[in-house]
């Protein structure tokens, strides 16, 4: 073989394996791509099926959100039509006319409510304390018009099972700008269902507990004797 066509023959090799590597190239590169295709194909797989899950959990969430807020609707929807009953009206009408039920103490916490409003005013406006005596702060709470029906509600039974009802009420000062949260219980007569009365034909109203603005206090129920 003479030297011209050794050179083409080693050309042509060359040229042949330059092609055959180029075509591995080729799939190589084709194959790196269907499998990052694949991979990016299982990730948003993956992701779409965690979405699934979790939507799935998010609806039964809510199913049984619903369940309970259906059940809190029927719960209140009873206590409004008891709000409008005889009965309800009369005991709005019978405690706004009986301040005497509101505890003392109930009081006594409304004036420490106010004191702690005013001072935390005082510091806000980084005044000092005074050097007079400030004046005595004074609360007289009122239960608020019958003819509102939502200071005072029914917590328990509306039928009365429980042989009482646990009522919640509110007294409030305008003025001082405080309120007072209550429970009274009111023990029903068996016989008719109707709330007891003492000797004088008056309702009997037991104060449980009040609340002016610190959380629950248990409040040991007092005579019904009117405060002058």
């Amino acid at each position: 073989m003479s030297f011209r066509e050794d050179v083409f023959s080693k050309i042509l090799t060359y040229i042949t394996v330059a092609v055959l590597l180029g075509a591995m190239l080729a799939e190589a590169f084709v194959i790196y791509r269907e499998r990052i295709a694949r991979e990016e194909t299982q990730g948003r797989l993956e992701a779409a099926q965690e979405g699934i899950r979790e939507l799935a959990e998010t609806r039964r969430g809510l199913e049984e959100e619903i369940a309970v807020l259906q059940e809190y609707k029927e719960l209140w929807e009873n206590r409004v039509i008891l709000a409008d009953g005889e009965q309800l009206a009369l005991l709005r009408k019978n405690l706004h006319a009986r301040t005497s039920l509101i505890p003392e103490e109930a009081e006594a916490a409304a004036v420490l409510a106010v004191e702690e409003r005013l001072r935390e005013k005082e510091e806000e406006a980084g005044k000092k304390e005074p050097e007079e005596e400030p004046e005595e702060i004074r609360v007289h709470l009122t239960f608020p018009d019958p003819e509102n029906r939502e200071w005072l509600l029914v917590l328990n039974d509306q039928e009365g099972a429980d042989g009482f009802w646990l009522l919640y009420a509110k007294a409030e000062d305008a003025q001082q700008e405080v309120a007072v949260e209550f429970l009274y219980e009111v023990p029903l007569r068996r016989s008719d269902g109707g709330p007891e009365r003492d000797e004088m034909d008056r309702i009997v109203w037991n104060c449980i507990a009040y609340n002016a603005g610190t959380g629950w206090q248990a409040c040991v129920p007092e005579g019904d004797e009117e405060r002058q």
